[in-house]
């Protein structure tokens, strides 16, 4: 009962009938044990005192008391005359430890629950609304009593118990207890804060690492307006430290013991954070300086391309996008003295060409003055042969004349014979086609004679025939004399 006093926030005391001496006795005893153990960082308990089946009518000198008037009036009662000295002083150190040990006092009295002797003995199965209305009155007073006491919780050395808290103590306490060690509140307490704060700062570092590998794998920071990497430094810092200053407020509400003990597990949580904040500065720097080296590449390409460079280039825009992107400074910087130094490159190797051209012009300029020269000197010399060329020339235009004249006569010459001869040739076609008329005519001619000839033997065979009939009829009949043949001769 003393370390339920000690972890207490409302010590709950049920007895039965009135208040009494030997009442405050036994209590006062345990609380006498409570005060002796080591360390008084625990708040003292409210006392709520139920005094049930109780039948006393609570009247003083004619005035009503309320319960808790009835309590405070018997505890700060003064034994009577005539009593031990002794036990007079005995009773006053009794009531002086519980006024001391309970500095809130409150006391609920209820009657019994049923008048009937058959209810009593089954009371646990009696419905609530079956009971006596004074007990059933009584008792939500007391229920609302002991809300109202709950509202304030345990404190150890004025900080508030959680649940996790007060568990952690109540098991601290215990064990000290088995193991037969003194239970030592400040000991326990300061091993609850311990571990509660160690506890707090391995969860809130690992979450908050879990939080930044995030961010290293391309989300944004978890804040309000929060952005992706690569970003600048100063918005790094920004992003860091409204994550940080957000596990400060997380690790203040939640973290249980002194300022200092604070102090010291939040400045390791916060080296332990540092560390990790570092890790994300250089994955940034990383980053930035991975997405600079990209466009520097392509604007290095962009200044040595030989062809002529177009206006709207990617690769001439690429660097100049990048660097008006809101990365860390010192990439920026590397990159533009990368650039600059390609540029400055790109323009020694132009002035190098520059130079070679020039001198490539002067010797083609002086090839060509020399070339003029001589072509002055040959166009002097090309005059006269010119002259002596076009008197030539006059006379072959003479005989060219006259041999187109024969040409022409020629032509003329062989245009008569090709009439002549076409002529020749119709003539010659005439013929032939008068000879092939001809040919046609006399061969159409024979083959008419020759059916007539055909005809001719056919009818000349008949007539033979006939002869041979008519001598064979002759020769049968020598008195006939008269021809009987009826065929007629062509």
């Amino acid at each position: 009962m003393s370390l339920c006093m000690q972890l207490s926030s409302v010590f709950l005391l049920n007895t039965k009938g009135v208040l009494s001496e030997s009442l405050f006795s036994a209590l006062s005893l345990v609380c006498n044990m409570a005060e002796h153990f080591e360390g008084q960082e625990a708040s003292k308990p409210a006392l709520l005192w139920v005094l049930r089946d109780f039948l006393l009518e609570l009247v003083d000198d004619g005035k009503r008391l309320t319960p808790d008037e009835y309590l405070e009036s018997t505890l700060h009662k003064k034994p009577p005359d005539g009593v031990d000295p002794q036990r007079s002083q005995a009773a006053r150190e009794v009531r002086e430890t519980l006024l001391r040990f309970f500095p809130q006092r409150q006391c609920a009295t209820l009657c019994q629950p049923a008048i009937d002797e058959q209810q009593l003995r089954e009371l646990p199965e009696v419905p609530f609304e079956r009971l006596r209305l004074e007990f059933r009155n009584a008792f939500q007073e007391l229920q609302a009593k002991l809300l109202s006491l709950t509202d304030t919780p345990k404190t150890i050395g004025g900080q508030a118990l959680c649940a996790a808290q007060w568990i952690e103590m109540l098991r601290r306490l215990v064990q000290s207890l088995n193991d037969g060690h003194a239970m030592r509140v400040g000991d326990a307490w300061a091993q609850v804060q311990h571990t509660n704060c160690g506890d707090l700062v391995a969860e809130l570092r690992e979450r908050a690492a879990s939080e930044l590998q995030k961010v290293r794998q391309g989300s944004p920071f978890p804040i309000s307006g929060g952005r992706p990497l690569p970003i600048s430094d100063t918005a790094l810092a920004a992003s860091l430290k409204e994550c940080r200053r957000a596990v400060r407020e997380e690790f203040r509400s939640r973290a249980v013991g002194d300022e200092s003990m604070k102090a010291s597990y939040w400045k390791e949580l916060k080296a332990a954070l540092q560390d990790d904040e570092q890790t994300l500065r250089q994955h940034n720097v990383e980053m930035a300086e991975a997405h600079l080296r990209q466009a520097g590449a392509e604007w290095s390409a962009w200044l040595s391309q030989e062809e002529e460079a177009a206006p709207g280039d990617p690769k001439s825009e690429a660097l100049l996008h990048a660097l008006g992107l809101d990365l860390p400074a010192q990439p920026v910087a590397s990159a533009a003295w990368e650039a600059l130094s390609s540029a400055r490159m790109a323009r020694l190797k132009w002035d190098g060409t520059r130079e070679a051209a020039k001198a490539q012009l002067k010797l083609v300029t002086e090839e060509l003055e020399r070339k003029a020269v001589l072509a002055a000197a040959a166009s002097k010399q090309a005059e006269g042969e010119q002259l002596e060329k076009s008197r030539e020339v006059g006379q072959l235009h003479g005989q060219v004349e006259a041999l187109q004249q024969q040409a022409r006569e020629f032509i003329e010459r062989e245009r008569a014979l090709k009439e002549q001869v076409l002529l020749a040739e119709e003539e010659l076609r005439r013929e032939q086609h008068a000879r092939s008329e001809a040919d046609r005519l006399s061969e159409q001619r024979i083959h008419e004679l020759q059916s007539q000839i055909a005809e001719l033997r056919s009818e000349a065979l008949q007539l033979q025939e006939c002869y041979k009939e008519k001598r064979q009829e002759t020769a049968a009949s020598p008195r006939d004399t008269r021809p009987k043949c009826t065929c007629s001769v062509m």
